[in-house]
């Protein structure tokens, strides 16, 4: 039996769908979680190298 004989063909761009928005979800929480862990400062160095604050000084 077919999909559409069974009338549940409207359904599968909805699950296709919903799948997306769960990935995507995901997504943006293991984004939050790396970017707690990370200090402001070495977002701005990686733009901006030159600032006194973002030198590294080897001995």
């Amino acid at each position: 039996m077919s999909v559409k004989a069974t009338g549940m063909g409207k359904f599968k761009g909805t699950h296709v769908a919903w799948d997306e928005v769960e990935e995507v979800s995901q997504a943006k929480a293991d984004l939050r979680r790396k970017l707690a862990k990370q200090d402001p400062l070495e977002f701005f160095c990686q733009d901006n190298p030159e600032p006194e604050q973002c030198r590294i000084y080897e001995d």
